[in-house]
């Protein structure tokens, strides 16, 4: 799905590698899972899932040098979701 999609994305690009970074990334992915048509236990689920296995991908990149400050399109985004 597109949620999964922006997800990647902003990990794969370092943009959450910090705690709080990477929070606002999995919140975004939750809201557009819901956006997308996921009952919202499900989203509720997947979430968890992810802030559960998050960390061990935001240490990966950390260790690889991969880290950036998050962009405006994604600061953007996740204040229009919330």
């Amino acid at each position: 799905s597109i949620s999964n999609f922006f997800h990647d994305y902003f990990y794969r690009c370092g943009f959450a590698t910090g705690y709080k970074n990477g929070k606002i990334a999995d919140t975004i992915y939750k809201r557009m899972l819901k956006l997308t048509g996921y009952k919202s236990y499900k989203s509720n689920i997947r979430y968890a899932g992810i802030r559960i296995f998050g960390s061990a991908l935001r240490i990966q990149h950390r260790i690889k040098g991969n880290k950036n400050t998050p962009s405006r399109a994604m600061i953007d985004l996740y204040n229009a979701l919330t």
